[in-house]
Protein backbone atom coordinates (compact mmCIF):
# COMPACT_ATOMS: atom_id res chain seq x y z
CA UNK A 1 0.00 0.00 0.00
CA UNK A 2 1.51 3.41 -0.72
CA UNK A 3 2.60 5.30 2.15
CA UNK A 4 -0.03 8.21 3.31
CA UNK A 5 1.51 9.36 6.39
CA UNK A 6 -1.27 11.08 8.83
CA UNK A 7 -2.51 13.55 6.52
CA UNK A 8 -5.95 13.81 6.17
CA UNK A 9 -6.57 15.23 3.02
CA UNK A 10 -4.25 11.98 1.51
CA UNK A 11 -6.60 9.89 3.63
CA UNK A 12 -9.49 11.22 2.37
CA UNK A 13 -8.31 11.22 -1.56
CA UNK A 14 -7.13 7.24 -1.27
CA UNK A 15 -10.56 6.53 0.07
CA UNK A 16 -12.40 7.92 -2.67
CA UNK A 17 -10.12 6.62 -5.22
CA UNK A 18 -10.74 3.23 -3.65
CA UNK A 19 -14.58 4.14 -4.03
CA UNK A 20 -14.05 4.92 -7.33
CA UNK A 21 -12.04 2.25 -8.44
CA UNK A 22 -14.70 -0.46 -7.08
CA UNK A 23 -16.98 1.01 -8.89
CA UNK A 24 -15.07 0.88 -12.07
CA UNK A 25 -14.40 -2.83 -11.26
CA UNK A 26 -17.69 -3.63 -10.80
CA UNK A 27 -18.92 -2.28 -13.72
CA UNK A 28 -16.22 -3.52 -16.34
CA UNK A 29 -15.98 -7.22 -14.29
CA UNK A 30 -18.21 -8.12 -11.35
CA UNK A 31 -21.52 -6.96 -13.35
CA UNK A 32 -20.46 -8.67 -16.62
CA UNK A 33 -19.58 -11.56 -14.94
CA UNK A 34 -22.35 -12.61 -12.68
CA UNK A 35 -22.81 -16.05 -14.23
CA UNK A 36 -19.75 -16.98 -12.94
CA UNK A 37 -19.85 -15.14 -9.71
CA UNK A 38 -23.02 -17.12 -9.03
CA UNK A 39 -21.29 -20.81 -9.09
CA UNK A 40 -18.73 -19.01 -6.49
CA UNK A 41 -21.92 -17.69 -4.11
CA UNK A 42 -23.46 -21.26 -4.18
CA UNK A 43 -19.97 -22.61 -3.18
CA UNK A 44 -20.26 -20.48 0.05
CA UNK A 45 -20.63 -22.48 3.31
CA UNK A 46 -20.17 -25.77 1.26
CA UNK A 47 -17.24 -27.11 3.39
CA UNK A 48 -18.74 -27.14 6.90
CA UNK A 49 -17.84 -29.88 8.72
CA UNK A 50 -14.56 -30.14 7.21
CA UNK A 51 -11.03 -28.77 8.13
CA UNK A 52 -8.19 -26.69 5.65
CA UNK A 53 -4.70 -26.16 5.45
CA UNK A 54 -4.20 -22.89 3.95
CA UNK A 55 -0.39 -22.37 2.89
CA UNK A 56 1.57 -19.38 1.52
CA UNK A 57 5.25 -19.62 0.67
CA UNK A 58 6.99 -18.00 3.61
CA UNK A 59 10.17 -19.81 5.49
CA UNK A 60 7.68 -21.22 8.06
CA UNK A 61 5.86 -23.83 6.16
CA UNK A 62 9.48 -25.78 6.01
CA UNK A 63 8.59 -26.54 9.49
CA UNK A 64 5.93 -28.80 8.06
CA UNK A 65 5.90 -32.80 7.05
CA UNK A 66 4.56 -32.89 3.47
CA UNK A 67 4.12 -36.70 4.22
CA UNK A 68 2.22 -35.86 7.53
CA UNK A 69 0.00 -33.49 5.88
CA UNK A 70 -1.11 -35.72 2.71
CA UNK A 71 -1.83 -38.49 5.01
CA UNK A 72 -4.06 -35.59 6.59
CA UNK A 73 -5.38 -35.19 3.04
CA UNK A 74 -6.55 -38.48 2.40
CA UNK A 75 -8.72 -38.34 5.78
CA UNK A 76 -10.78 -35.38 3.95
CA UNK A 77 -8.55 -32.32 5.00
CA UNK A 78 -8.48 -29.63 2.07
CA UNK A 79 -5.19 -27.73 0.85
CA UNK A 80 -5.44 -24.27 -0.60
CA UNK A 81 -1.91 -23.30 -2.15
CA UNK A 82 -0.56 -20.24 -3.96
CA UNK A 83 1.75 -19.42 -6.73
CA UNK A 84 5.65 -20.77 -6.40
CA UNK A 85 4.09 -23.84 -4.17
CA UNK A 86 3.99 -25.09 -7.71
CA UNK A 87 7.94 -25.75 -8.03
CA UNK A 88 8.58 -27.03 -4.80
CA UNK A 89 9.22 -30.30 -3.70
CA UNK A 90 6.05 -30.14 -1.01
CA UNK A 91 3.85 -29.67 -3.85
CA UNK A 92 4.79 -33.61 -5.08
CA UNK A 93 4.06 -34.91 -2.28
CA UNK A 94 1.11 -32.62 -1.09
CA UNK A 95 -0.63 -30.92 -4.26
CA UNK A 96 -2.85 -28.76 -3.38
CA UNK A 97 -7.55 -28.90 -3.72
CA UNK A 98 -7.14 -25.42 -4.60
CA UNK A 99 -4.61 -22.94 -6.21
CA UNK A 100 -5.47 -19.42 -6.34
CA UNK A 101 -3.52 -17.41 -8.69
CA UNK A 102 -4.06 -13.25 -8.81
CA UNK A 103 -0.67 -11.29 -10.13
CA UNK A 104 -1.36 -10.06 -13.55
CA UNK A 105 1.84 -11.86 -14.67
CA UNK A 106 0.14 -15.38 -14.85
CA UNK A 107 -2.67 -13.63 -16.86
CA UNK A 108 0.10 -12.31 -19.62
CA UNK A 109 0.05 -9.02 -17.81
CA UNK A 110 3.61 -8.22 -17.61
CA UNK A 111 3.76 -4.32 -16.40
CA UNK A 112 3.65 -4.72 -12.44
CA UNK A 113 6.97 -7.09 -12.67
CA UNK A 114 10.15 -5.60 -11.11
CA UNK A 115 12.84 -4.51 -12.62
CA UNK A 116 14.80 -7.78 -11.06
CA UNK A 117 12.21 -9.75 -12.25
CA UNK A 118 12.18 -9.06 -15.49
CA UNK A 119 15.63 -9.08 -15.59
CA UNK A 120 15.54 -12.23 -14.09
CA UNK A 121 12.63 -15.33 -14.45
CA UNK A 122 9.85 -13.98 -13.33
CA UNK A 123 7.78 -14.23 -16.55
CA UNK A 124 9.17 -17.59 -17.38
CA UNK A 125 8.44 -18.78 -13.89
CA UNK A 126 4.78 -17.61 -14.15
CA UNK A 127 4.69 -19.66 -18.10
CA UNK A 128 6.20 -22.70 -16.04
CA UNK A 129 4.05 -22.62 -13.43
CA UNK A 130 1.11 -22.37 -15.27
CA UNK A 131 2.41 -25.03 -17.62
CA UNK A 132 2.49 -27.31 -14.15
CA UNK A 133 -0.79 -26.41 -13.51
CA UNK A 134 -2.41 -28.03 -16.47
CA UNK A 135 -0.88 -31.54 -15.50
CA UNK A 136 -4.03 -30.97 -12.64
CA UNK A 137 -7.15 -30.54 -13.89
CA UNK A 138 -8.73 -32.04 -11.09
CA UNK A 139 -7.47 -28.78 -9.01
CA UNK A 140 -9.53 -26.22 -8.24
CA UNK A 141 -8.16 -22.86 -10.10
CA UNK A 142 -9.22 -19.68 -7.77
CA UNK A 143 -8.94 -16.64 -10.12
CA UNK A 144 -9.93 -12.77 -10.01
CA UNK A 145 -12.97 -12.72 -12.26
CA UNK A 146 -11.41 -9.90 -15.13
CA UNK A 147 -9.13 -12.74 -15.87
CA UNK A 148 -11.69 -15.56 -16.53
CA UNK A 149 -11.13 -15.01 -20.49
CA UNK A 150 -7.74 -15.12 -20.18
CA UNK A 151 -7.05 -18.87 -18.93
CA UNK A 152 -8.03 -22.28 -19.32
CA UNK A 153 -8.80 -25.19 -16.89
CA UNK A 154 -10.77 -27.68 -15.95
CA UNK A 155 -12.31 -26.24 -12.86
CA UNK A 156 -12.38 -22.44 -12.42
CA UNK A 157 -13.66 -20.70 -9.21
CA UNK A 158 -14.26 -16.52 -9.99
CA UNK A 159 -13.74 -13.82 -7.17
CA UNK A 160 -14.32 -10.89 -6.90
CA UNK A 161 -10.83 -8.80 -7.02
CA UNK A 162 -11.52 -4.54 -5.96
CA UNK A 163 -10.56 -3.74 -2.88
CA UNK A 164 -11.63 -1.38 -0.20
CA UNK A 165 -9.16 -1.40 2.96
CA UNK A 166 -11.95 0.41 4.88
CA UNK A 167 -14.33 -2.31 4.57
CA UNK A 168 -14.42 -5.53 6.87
CA UNK A 169 -15.35 -8.65 4.29
CA UNK A 170 -12.99 -11.64 4.51
CA UNK A 171 -15.21 -14.49 4.04
CA UNK A 172 -17.85 -13.58 0.44
CA UNK A 173 -15.89 -13.83 -2.31
CA UNK A 174 -18.18 -12.28 -4.42
CA UNK A 175 -17.99 -8.99 -2.49
CA UNK A 176 -15.68 -5.68 -2.27
CA UNK A 177 -12.59 -7.69 -0.22
CA UNK A 178 -11.36 -5.42 2.74
CA UNK A 179 -7.75 -6.12 2.91
CA UNK A 180 -4.76 -5.43 1.05
CA UNK A 181 -4.04 -7.39 -1.97
CA UNK A 182 -1.93 -10.28 -0.61
CA UNK A 183 -2.67 -13.46 -2.21
CA UNK A 184 -1.97 -15.67 0.63
CA UNK A 185 -5.10 -13.61 2.27
CA UNK A 186 -7.11 -14.27 -0.69
CA UNK A 187 -6.72 -17.91 -0.10
CA UNK A 188 -7.24 -17.48 3.16
CA UNK A 189 -10.78 -15.52 2.44
CA UNK A 190 -11.55 -18.34 -0.37
CA UNK A 191 -11.21 -21.37 2.70
CA UNK A 192 -13.64 -19.23 4.84
CA UNK A 193 -15.81 -18.08 2.09
CA UNK A 194 -16.31 -22.09 1.68
CA UNK A 195 -17.22 -22.34 5.33
CA UNK A 196 -14.52 -25.28 7.00
CA UNK A 197 -14.85 -25.66 10.85
CA UNK A 198 -11.19 -25.31 11.22
CA UNK A 199 -8.78 -23.61 9.07
CA UNK A 200 -4.83 -24.05 9.67
CA UNK A 201 -2.33 -21.75 8.34
CA UNK A 202 1.16 -21.84 7.80
CA UNK A 203 3.62 -19.85 5.59
CA UNK A 204 2.10 -16.49 6.69
CA UNK A 205 5.65 -15.21 7.90
CA UNK A 206 5.00 -11.28 7.50
CA UNK A 207 8.81 -11.13 8.25
CA UNK A 208 10.44 -9.10 5.46
CA UNK A 209 11.19 -6.01 7.54
CA UNK A 210 13.40 -8.24 9.63
CA UNK A 211 15.65 -8.70 6.56
CA UNK A 212 15.40 -5.23 5.53
CA UNK A 213 19.17 -3.56 4.80
CA UNK A 214 20.22 0.07 3.60
CA UNK A 215 23.35 0.71 1.40
CA UNK A 216 25.16 3.69 1.57
CA UNK A 217 22.88 5.38 -0.98
CA UNK A 218 19.78 4.99 1.47
CA UNK A 219 18.52 2.19 -1.25
CA UNK A 220 16.46 -0.34 0.73
CA UNK A 221 16.31 -3.84 0.45
CA UNK A 222 15.97 -7.38 1.78
CA UNK A 223 15.90 -10.85 0.84
CA UNK A 224 13.18 -12.74 -0.63
CA UNK A 225 13.02 -15.79 1.40
CA UNK A 226 10.97 -19.02 0.95
CA UNK A 227 10.44 -22.57 2.24
CA UNK A 228 12.14 -23.83 -0.59
CA UNK A 229 14.93 -21.65 -1.25
CA UNK A 230 16.13 -20.68 2.00
CA UNK A 231 19.63 -21.66 1.02
CA UNK A 232 19.33 -19.30 -2.04
CA UNK A 233 17.00 -16.19 -1.15
CA UNK A 234 16.56 -13.58 -4.20
CA UNK A 235 17.46 -9.57 -3.16
CA UNK A 236 15.24 -7.49 -4.13
CA UNK A 237 15.20 -3.67 -3.96
CA UNK A 238 12.17 -2.44 -1.75
CA UNK A 239 9.84 -0.57 -4.44
CA UNK A 240 8.90 3.28 -4.81
CA UNK A 241 4.86 2.88 -3.60
CA UNK A 242 6.08 0.51 -0.37
CA UNK A 243 8.00 3.32 1.13
CA UNK A 244 10.70 6.02 0.05
CA UNK A 245 12.39 5.63 3.74
CA UNK A 246 12.28 2.60 6.70
CA UNK A 247 9.92 4.84 8.86
CA UNK A 248 7.51 4.63 5.51
CA UNK A 249 8.37 0.84 5.08
CA UNK A 250 7.90 -0.28 8.25
CA UNK A 251 4.13 2.04 8.13
CA UNK A 252 3.17 -0.32 5.32
CA UNK A 253 4.15 -3.04 6.68
CA UNK A 254 2.09 -2.81 9.63
CA UNK A 255 -1.07 -3.33 7.55
CA UNK A 256 -0.21 -6.71 6.80
CA UNK A 257 -0.58 -7.94 10.35
CA UNK A 258 -3.95 -5.85 10.91
CA UNK A 259 -5.54 -7.07 7.70
CA UNK A 260 -5.28 -10.46 9.01
CA UNK A 261 -7.03 -9.01 12.72
CA UNK A 262 -10.06 -9.16 10.06
CA UNK A 263 -10.11 -12.46 10.50
CA UNK A 264 -10.04 -12.93 13.97
CA UNK A 265 -13.51 -13.95 14.02
CA UNK A 266 -12.89 -17.15 11.64
CA UNK A 267 -11.49 -20.63 12.99
CA UNK A 268 -8.42 -19.77 12.04
CA UNK A 269 -5.34 -21.58 13.31
CA UNK A 270 -1.35 -20.25 13.19
CA UNK A 271 0.68 -23.71 12.62
CA UNK A 272 3.75 -21.59 13.06
CA UNK A 273 4.39 -21.55 17.05
CA UNK A 274 6.83 -18.57 16.35
CA UNK A 275 4.88 -16.20 13.58
CA UNK A 276 5.22 -12.99 14.32
CA UNK A 277 1.19 -12.79 12.95
CA UNK A 278 -0.63 -12.88 16.65
CA UNK A 279 -4.39 -12.55 14.81
CA UNK A 280 -4.80 -16.80 15.41
CA UNK A 281 -4.58 -19.09 17.97
CA UNK A 282 -1.23 -21.72 17.35
CA UNK A 283 -2.56 -24.65 20.11
CA UNK A 284 -3.83 -27.20 18.41
CA UNK A 285 -3.49 -31.55 18.22
CA UNK A 286 -2.16 -32.43 14.38
CA UNK A 287 0.87 -34.70 13.97
CA UNK A 288 2.00 -32.22 11.39
CA UNK A 289 5.69 -31.19 11.90
CA UNK A 290 9.36 -32.34 11.04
Amino acid sequence: MKYLGISISALLRYRIHSLLACLKYNMFFVWPGQKQLKTTALLRNSARGKSAFVFANGPSLARLNPEKIARLQKQGYDIFAINSYLRSSFFKIAAPDYFLISDPAYFGDYRYLSKEQLAGNGMQEALADLAELKKYPEIRLLIPIRYYSKIKHENIICFNDSEYLWGSNVNDLTRVRGYSSMTAYKSLAAACHLGYDKIYICGFDNNYFKHLFVNKKNEMFYRDEHFYDLDNPLIWKVHSYEGSSVGQLLWSHHFKFTDLEKFKNEPVINLDPDSLVDAFPKEHTLDVYQ
